[in-house]
């Protein structure tokens, strides 16, 4: 380990320490160099550390694979209509485009009312069947509070794009991203949900955390329900997740794609999946017990991803302090 690599793994390890979490990682990668550092446990109340091949869970971050997919499919000018002609739908939502779905514009409620629905309907229903009644029955009415041409994130409307990918294509959107990223790329560790064994008598992957104010830490099994897939549901290991985000920055920077194309005031978000600020992409991902935040600079091949078993406050503090250290 060089010396800057030797400072930033003491510097993980001592906000780890202060912020009382379960575990930190981070992987560097410039140009075709790479390290990954990481410190702490994977489950409170067992003492197995993290590991540099263990996988931490992405939440948003993996939003960027669902933009790619959909990109591929259609024209940021086709609207949906064209695009679902099957799908009955709220003159509102007949000309949205792809675009807008892609940069949150669309006008699209931020999620579905009802997740424990959605959890019950798996034992019955296919994940595909599942997302075109969520969609069907989001679409059918009218919006509300929805305004066209205005960042309003919204994972319903990443999940539609995870339906127009799955229409597209005829599988489904799980069996796409394996066989389209995770292969394609050599994304060995990729899966979708929770990575770790409930019942491993030790944790065999880090588990998710609820901080309480006293910073105990509540281990928790547990995810979405699978249906939210597009809007982000994966994980992997810190050197996969490089692969990918390594991969978009050199599209970015060969394509000269991905500048700022909506959003509100200095920062936009793209139809990358990304948000774009002062030549650096970046998002930020939760799934409330796990937290991302992956930066891009593609002028400089550089890119950093940093991770956390916790999506609490600290841990939020405690990445943002590593991301002075990159910008």
């Amino acid at each position: 380990m060089c010396g800057a690599g030797v400072v930033l793994q003491q510097k993980i390890e001592e906000l780890c320490a202060r912020y009382h979490l379960p575990a930190l990682a981070v992987a560097v990668a410039r140009g075709d160099d790479s390290d990954i550092h990481v410190t702490g446990i994977r489950k409170a109340g067992h003492d197995v550390p993290v590991t540099a091949d263990d996988v931490f869970h992405g939440g948003s971050c993996g939003k960027s694979i669902t933009a790619m997919l959909a990109r591929a499919c259609a024209q940021p000018d086709d609207v949906l209509a064209d695009l679902l002609p099957d799908m009955a739908m709220h003159d509102f939502y007949k000309s949205m485009t792809l675009f807008q779905l892609l940069t949150h514009s669309a006008g699209m409620p931020a999620n579905y009312p009802d997740l424990n629905k959605l959890r019950d309907m798996e034992a019955a229903m296919s994940l595909p069947d599942i997302r075109w009644q969520m969609m069907s029955e989001t679409l059918a009415q009218p919006p509300e509070g929805g305004t066209r041409g205005v960042f309003q994130y919204s994972n319903l409307g990443y999940i539609l794009l995870g339906v127009l990918v799955e229409k597209k294509a005829g599988n489904a959107f799980e069996s796409l991203v394996r066989q389209q990223v995770f292969e394609k790329m050599g994304m060995s560790s990729a899966g979708f949900g929770c990575a770790a064994n409930e019942n491993a008598e030790k944790p065999n992957q880090p588990w998710g955390h609820i901080h309480h104010q006293d910073h105990k830490l509540e281990p928790v099994w547990g995810d979405n329900p699978a249906a939210y897939a597009p809007a982000g549901m994966i994980y992997a290991a810190l050197r996969d997740w490089l692969k990918f985000f390594q991969h978009l920055s050199k599209y970015i920077a060969t394509q000269h794609e991905g500048a700022p194309l909506m959003g509100i005031g200095p920062s936009v978000y793209t139809a990358l999946g990304l948000a774009y600020k002062d030549g650096i992409y970046s998002h930020d991902g939760s799934n409330t017990l796990n937290y991302m935040r992956v930066l891009l600079r593609p002028e400089a091949s550089s890119v950093f991803v940093m991770a956390c078993n916790d999506a609490s406050e600290n841990s939020v503090s405690a990445i943002d302090e590593i991301t002075g250290i990159f910008l």
